[in-house]
C-alpha cells in the first residue's frame, strides 16, 4: 500500500483484513479508527459526523472502513483512508486501487 487513501477489493475471505491489520501494525491502537460497516453496532449516520470527530481526536492517524457497500462523502478526511469492499465496480476518485 504506496499512496495515503487505497480502496482494497476482494471476495468475501480472500485476505483483505488479514493485509489491512498487517498494514495497521506499524501504528499505536490509538493511532487507527477502524470501522466495519457490517457491524451491528455501526450506524451509518454516523458518518456525518466523522470528519469533525476525527478533528476532535487528533491522535487518529489513519481510518479503516471496512466492509464497505455504499460511496461516503469523504472530501473533509485529512487522514490516510484505507476502504475494503467486495464490491468489485465500487470506484471512489482519488484512491488506489487494490484487487485481491
Amino acid at each position: 500500500m504506496s499512496k495515503p487513501n487505497i480502496i482494497i477489493k476482494g471476495p468475501r475471505f480472500c485476505g483483505k483484513k488479514t493485509l489491512i491489520f498487517n498494514f495497521l501494525s506499524q501504528f499505536k491502537a490509538s493511532e487507527i479508527l477502524f470501522l466495519d460497516l457490517y457491524d451491528t453496532r455501526f450506524e451509518k449516520q454516523s458518518l456525518e459526523r466523522l470528519a469533525d470527530f476525527l478533528n476532535e481526536n487528533l491522535q487518529i492517524k489513519i481510518l479503516c472502513l471496512y466492509n464497505l457497500d455504499f460511496i461516503p462523502n469523504l472530501e473533509k478526511i485529512k487522514i490516510p483512508i484505507i476502504l475494503s469492499t467486495n464490491i468489485k465496480d465500487l470506484n471512489i476518485n482519488g484512491f488506489e486501487e487494490l484487487e485481491l
